[in-house]
């Protein structure tokens, strides 16, 4: 495979919106700096300059979970990437893809799902699910339901498929000023 080597803020810039949308939950400095740097795409201090960019220019987004900075593409960030991404080599764009991939199972490896139910009255429930990762609350949802049977479908959905539902839900937030 051919060796890449980016120093044009445009190109590191479109790399780093790359790998935020295909890694489908918020990422944090140290996750973003191993998969670029892990293929010595960049240097550091080009690729934590482009990410201020983005930041300021409101194409990705931050927020801060258990004193940890994670940063989420932005509706602005994803149509720039789904205009410019073919600027991105196919290789370049595969190996991150094979690198995300394999990051995402590990951080699955080492996160715990639980959910809680409980009857609030006759008619009413209330689901809580958790999603952590070592003793950390990664993503929490609570959802108050009119039955038993829709609590349990929740409770289930989630347990079957955590990834799916942060996904889509994270989905739904930065879609927010969208027209659905």
């Amino acid at each position: 495979m051919q060796s890449y080597y980016f120093d044009d803020q445009s190109d590191i810039k479109l790399i780093i919106l790359f790998i935020m949308h295909n890694f489908k939950m918020p990422i944090s400095n140290v996750q973003l700096a191993d998969i670029v740097l892990s293929h010595s795409l960049t240097n550091y201090f080009d690729l934590h300059q482009a990410l201020e960019s983005l930041v300021s220019s409101d194409y990705v987004s931050y927020n801060t979970e258990e004193e940890t900075i994670r940063y989420v593409i932005t509706n602005k960030g994803i149509e720039t990437l789904e205009f410019f991404q073919d600027r991105i080599p196919y290789s370049v764009r595969d190996m991150l893809l094979l690198t995300i991939r394999h990051r995402i199972k590990e951080i699955n490896k080492t996160t715990k799902t639980e959910c809680r139910i409980e009857k609030i009255t006759s008619e009413e429930y209330v689901v809580e699910c958790f999603i952590y990762e070592a003793s950390d609350v990664l993503f929490s949802f609570t959802y108050r339901v009119c039955s038993k049977e829709l609590a349990i479908e929740i409770a289930n959905s989630f347990k079957k498929d955590p990834q799916r539902v942060y996904s889509g839900l994270l989905e739904v937030i930065i879609q927010r000023d969208k027209k659905v």
